[in-house]
């Protein structure tokens, strides 16, 4: 792998590097490309996700290179992230490690960048400006001549098609490439970086379910009954909080619903409250149904309080706890720690929040409670989001065990994400979802940008959408655009948040920022949105 790597930080114009492999593997990569950076006389900047991630790279990195080294994230007030932005512009600091903003350090001398998960949705910015640090790291480096490498557990679909269509060179680490060959053997494909045991699909439309709510199905507590009385504990995984999805009428079918958005309030048994998960708006369950008097409420679906309770109930004798964001960061951390001392008979529920906590969740066992949630959202990227989520997992919790064992509860155990989850493959996720995505002309074979208005008033929202797209369809007969396409005027997937109806048009191929200057006041505009919402 240093030899690939090396090859690539020695051309002239290197073309970009995808770096698949495990954290560790990588690390010690980046080390030592940057020592090899070093030695010739320029400097690197290496961009995580997220300041936690950021700051133990950067205390991975001290002790094993050498030169000038400084965290971004340690620099909290304003006068130490300008101190911070001096140094770097006299030139004074070799190696500069952080989030998103690290990348735009006036670093004179730069001979390497590297991306840490570049997979990760945090590496885009939600707010103006709208970027992405993998489009501005790779432009950075064709304007600096430097090395850019995107490191990564489970590349994103854009940059392995970028390997594919051979404008990214693609690196395995040692580890990686073992176990992509022994995978290769037994007709697996290539995906997991180390062992990470076994993976079960139950499918829920035929399983019997155990306990309250209708939330555990047999095997799933067969599992998690022979792991805990085998002195192991175990992890279970549901992307929603609170205790029910929907509150919904029986007679007439009506959903209770944010007064200030369009999304479904959640209930939250233990606050006694239904809550927007949009906008925080809250309100009193109500007794009975505000559209026709019913008093028939029912509780649809389930989130990782009802999971919680659901499991405390089916064994009282263990330990259970929840990490979601309605747990305070404390309470949260604090029960992550007593799992990760002693996991023995200990079940820890949560959300997507448990990947903030790393490898101190690693467990026998693994449960995805519902792996649905996601899948069925009108969003072409919801699918990669869901697996490369699914995939970190499944590595931070079982990688490493053989005899792992990861329980998937689906009522699509046919999805291309949950096959490919099964089979620990990414290339059976990607082949599905590239062709996919080639069929309908979307990114990455087109480009695409978002353009969202919003306005307190429906009527307006939706008078003002419709003319921008008669005007923008003028204008691209006129300029004679035929590679750009609209798709729209439709309401947003949330078509009210916080009081203002949002209505979007989506627009695809070349050229598209030759419409933006018709978009103005009260328009949003997202070049490569990473969601649809």
């Amino acid at each position: 792998a240093w030899q690939a790597l090396e090859a690539s930080l020695d051309r002239e114009e290197p073309s970009p590097v995808v770096l698949q492999g495990d954290e560790t593997e990588r690390w010690a990569l980046y080390a030592r490309a940057i020592t090899y950076v070093l030695e010739a006389g320029r400097q690197a900047v290496l961009v995580a996700p997220d300041r936690e991630t950021a700051t133990a790279l950067a205390d991975y990195l001290a002790d094993r290179t050498a030169g000038v080294l400084a965290d971004a994230g340690r620099a909290a007030t304003d006068a130490e992230q300008i101190a911070l932005w001096r140094a770097a512009r006299a030139g004074e600091i070799d190696v500069l490690v952080g989030a998103r903003s690290a990348l735009f350090a006036p670093l004179a001398r730069l001979g390497l960048i590297v991306v840490e998960r570049e997979e990760d949705p945090a590496h885009k910015h939600r707010s103006t400006p709208r970027y992405h640090v993998r489009a501005c790291a790779e432009q950075l480096a064709r304007l600096s001549g430097c090395a850019v490498v995107f490191g990564a557990e489970t590349p994103s679909v854009e940059s392995f098609y970028g390997v594919e269509a051979e404008r990214y060179r693609f690196v395995l680490t040692h580890g990686a490439e073992l176990m992509r060959q022994t995978r290769l053997k037994v007709g697996r494909g290539w995906g997991m970086t180390r062992p990470a045991g076994y993976v079960d699909v139950v499918d829920l439309r035929a399983a019997e379910v155990v306990g309250r709510y209708g939330i555990v199905a047999r095997p799933l507590f067969t599992e998690l009954r022979d792991t805990l009385d085998g002195g192991a504990g175990a992890v279970l995984y549901v992307n929603r909080r609170g205790t029910a999805a929907l509150t919904i009428c029986r007679a007439c079918g009506h959903v209770i619903t944010c007064p200030n958005c369009s999304a479904s309030m959640v209930q939250h048994v233990g606050a006694q409250a239904l809550v927007c998960h949009s906008c925080n708006a809250r309100a009193t369950p109500p007794r009975a149904c505000p559209v026709c008097g019913g008093h028939w409420l029912r509780l649809w679906g389930y989130g990782a309080e009802a999971v919680a309770e659901a499991v405390a109930h089916l064994f009282p004798q263990r330990r259970v706890a929840r990490v979601d964001s309605d747990v305070p960061h404390a309470e949260a951390a604090a029960a992550v720690h007593a799992f990760a001392a002693d996991p023995a008979g200990r079940v820890l529920v949560g959300t997507q929040r448990l990947l903030a906590f790393g490898a101190r969740i690693r467990a026998r066992l693994l449960g995805i409670v519902q792996a649905d949630i996601g899948l069925r959202f009108p969003d072409f990227l919801a699918p990669e989001r869901v697996f490369v989520t699914l995939m970190r997992l499944r590595r931070l919790v079982t990688g490493g065990h053989a005899e792992g064992r990861t329980i998937v509860q689906t009522l699509m155990p046919a999805h291309p994400v949950v096959e490919a989850l099964r089979l620990g493959s990414y290339l059976h996720f990607f082949r599905a979802e590239i062709a996919e995505r080639e069929r309908e002309g979307l990114p990455p074979f087109r480009p695409l940008a978002r353009a969202v208005y919003a306005h307190a008033d429906s009527a307006a929202a939706e008078r003002e959408v419709r003319r921008a797209h008669r005007e923008l369809q003028a204008v691209i007969a006129s300029l004679a655009l035929s590679g750009v396409g609209l798709l729209g005027p439709a309401p947003a997937i949330l078509a009210k948040q916080r009081g203002e109806y949002r209505w979007q048009i989506l627009l695809l191929g070349p050229d598209i920022e030759r419409l933006f200057p018709l978009l103005q006041y009260g328009w949003t505009i997202d070049a490569d949105p990473i969601e649809l919402t």
